[in-house]
């Protein structure tokens, strides 16, 4: 099954970005393969050109503190 298919997108330094679409579309597998905490079986991610290893335990310090998630609020 697969989640989500040709996503791309680009994100300007300082920005946010918000993923919004409908349940079960495929946004929280992208934001948490993007977070590394979920694996990628195709395609890669890139910040500043370079690949980031896809699981967090695999990346650096640095590329840890530049991608982060801010998870919604459910009240």
């Amino acid at each position: 099954m697969v989640a989500a298919a040709d996503v791309s997108f680009t994100v300007a330094p300082g920005a946010c970005v918000a993923l919004v679409g409908e349940s079960g579309s495929g946004k929280t597998t992208i934001a948490r393969a993007i977070a590394g905490l979920h694996p990628i079986t195709q395609g890669r991610i890139l910040l500043d050109g370079a690949e980031v290893p896809s699981l967090v335990r695999r990346r650096t310090v640095d590329q840890r503190r530049r991608i982060q998630l801010v998870f919604q609020s459910a009240a």
